[in-house]
């Protein structure tokens, strides 16, 4: 057995802890303490192919020391990504946590209706700056939509006043007075009658062609609150009728085209179809100037209705929430009219090259 420690004369490297098992082929390590006290790591290991036996001591001091000094450096390591990491919090709270908590509390306030909450500018990644964004322009959309509505409430609301105004005009002016005239000449005839039948079978036929005069005054009133051939016959009947009563007038040149087989529809839709003609129709009439207006109806996988005009035609918004500011507000009835009814309405249009409206309808 070799020592590399250079063991004192006599001594026998035999009795050196762990010796003896590596001589025996067995390895593993051991813990002596000399007479110092020092205590010692020893490792043996056989060297089977030429008798031999390693041995490895070492002070349990030296072995252990490289251990802790490694402990003792490794917080110093860590203090760098403890940095790193402290300051991507710190980032990520400045500019992501807050600016979305500022959103969020704008977003509240727009909920309930502050939509100028939204102008506020936030800081914050270009993530929540572009959402930031987003969400400001669908508040402004809001807020358009908004004012268009309640334009449109003021002049429905408008319109019907005037409607109601117009409706007690005529029973005024025409039916009541038609029917004081009749009265006024039943108690002529009364008094005429005995002395002179023959006039006063003139006068009975006067009357007869009075009252017929106030029955036809109070259809039509009744017909302008409810279009009443819509209900008994349908809305191609209706619309026929519609079209003719219109054809003929200011000049105007009024005809109805229907294709396929006519079906009725549910009472809500087809009086929604109806009054989107009806509109349309009176448009031409009242504002397009045109010499001729054409009506299709087109029964077929869905209903199509066109009505197409050579009118001068008008200039259409960019945006559909602006037809209540340049006044369109016909349109706009017709377009609510058209959603309640799962409807879709085209409107095409400019300035001299007439109008053409279009409305298609699953069947």
């Amino acid at each position: 057995m070799y020592d590399s420690a250079a063991l004192p004369a006599g001594s026998d490297a035999a009795q050196i802890p762990g010796a003896a098992a590596a001589l025996r082929g067995q390895s593993g390590a051991t813990f002596v303490t000399d007479e110092n006290p020092l205590e010692w790591v020893v490792a043996y290991e056989p060297l089977s192919t030429v008798g031999w036996g390693l041995i490895v001591a070492a002070p349990w001091e030296d072995v252990v020391n490289p251990l802790l000094r490694t402990s003792l450096l490794t917080p110093l390591a860590l203090i760098p990504a403890f940095v790193i990491a402290v300051a991507a919090i710190v980032f990520f709270a400045r500019r992501v946590i807050r600016p979305l908590q500022q959103l969020d509390e704008q977003a509240a306030r727009a909920g309930q209706g502050d939509y100028a909450a939204l102008a506020q500018p936030i800081g914050g990644i270009s993530e929540v700056q572009t959402l930031h964004a987003t969400l400001a322009q669908m508040a402004d959309e809001i807020r358009r939509y908004q004012r268009s509505l309640q334009s449109y409430a003021a002049t429905i609301t408008r319109s019907q006043e005037d409607e109601r105004s117009r409706i007690a005009r005529e029973l005024h002016d025409e039916t009541v007075q038609a029917l004081i005239a009749l009265d006024q000449r039943t108690q002529m005839i009364e008094r005429i009658c005995r002395r002179d039948p023959q006039m006063a079978a003139v006068k009975l036929t006067e009357l007869r062609t009075m009252t017929a005069d106030a029955i036809a005054d109070v259809r039509r009133v009744i017909r302008n609150l409810r279009p009443i051939y819509l209900e008994d016959l349908g809305l191609a009947p209706a619309i026929e009728m519609l079209t003719q009563s219109i054809d003929g007038s200011a000049g105007l040149s009024a005809t109805l085209t229907i294709e396929g087989e006519i079906q009725r529809l549910a009472p809500e839709r087809e009086l929604a179809l109806y009054r989107i003609v009806q509109e349309a129709l009176n448009n031409v009439v009242k504002h397009a100037q045109a010499q001729h207006v054409q009506v299709e109806l087109n029964y077929g996988a869905q209903l199509t209705v066109l009505i197409r005009d050579d009118g001068h035609g008008f200039e259409l918004p960019n945006r559909a929430d602006a037809l209540s500011d340049w006044g369109h507000f016909g349109l706009i009835g017709m377009r609510e009219r058209a959603e309640l009814i799962a409807a879709q309405l085209t409107i095409q249009s400019a300035p001299g090259v007439g109008t053409t409206i279009e409305l298609q309808m699953p069947l």
